[in-house]
């Protein structure tokens, strides 16, 4: 019980950790366009993120699947700048669409590119034999779609309170957040020297 319990704490941590907010910011874009009322599509999005992540961090611990440090460091950036824009273009609307179209393959592309470039979280397995990973990866998986229902949570929370503390509009919270990780993302990209697809 100890050893499940370290590594959902794993998972829980890599998603709330500030010095890498890749997830946080991703989470910010994505629920940037939804209320409360909308939690179920918007749940559906962060479960595709979550089972995309899930089973390819899977398949690179048994490496079937790699992928390049540089393609995956050009392609998370990229794909939450897709998110946000989605966010801002989409902002109050009520019709987002459903988490199969475009945003749901997107949500479930960023878990995969996420899950493939997870080798830092490998470093904590390896002293486990190769068929002994699977639990753990799903224990930290677990707690990687803990710590993503919490951030989202703090996100609906807190866009709650300013429409209805500050009188925001639902189009003003999503305009400002989005634009808030647009600036914060395209800052990494010129800080990193990195570049657009």
């Amino acid at each position: 019980m100890s050893e499940f319990w370290l590594y959902l704490q794993i998972g829980f941590r890599h998603v709330l950790d500030i010095t890498n907010p890749e997830h946080i910011l991703f989470l910010i874009a994505l629920s940037a366009s939804y209320s409360f009322k909308e939690w179920k599509p918007l749940l559906a999005l962060v479960g595709l993120f979550t089972i995309g992540h899930t089973v390819f961090s899977l398949l690179s611990a048994f490496g079937f699947m790699q992928i390049r440090a540089s393609l995956h460091a050009l392609l998370i950036p990229n794909i939450i700048l897709v998110v946000a824009f989605n966010s801002l273009f989409t902002a109050g609307k009520t019709a987002k669409g459903n988490a199969l179209t475009g945003i749901g393959f997107i949500a479930l592309s960023y878990g995969i590119i996420h899950g493939l470039g997870f080798l830092d979280m490998m470093k904590s397995l390896t002293s486990v034999g190769a068929t002994d990973r699977v639990l753990p990866l799903l224990e930290i998986g677990l707690g990687i779609g803990l710590g993503q229902m919490a951030i989202v949570f703090g996100i609906l929370l807190a866009g709650y309170a300013v429409q209805n503390f500050a009188r925001f509009s639902q189009r003003d919270w999503a305009l400002s957040t989005s634009a808030l990780v647009i600036g914060a993302i395209l800052s990494t990209i010129l800080r990193n020297n990195m570049h657009f697809i």
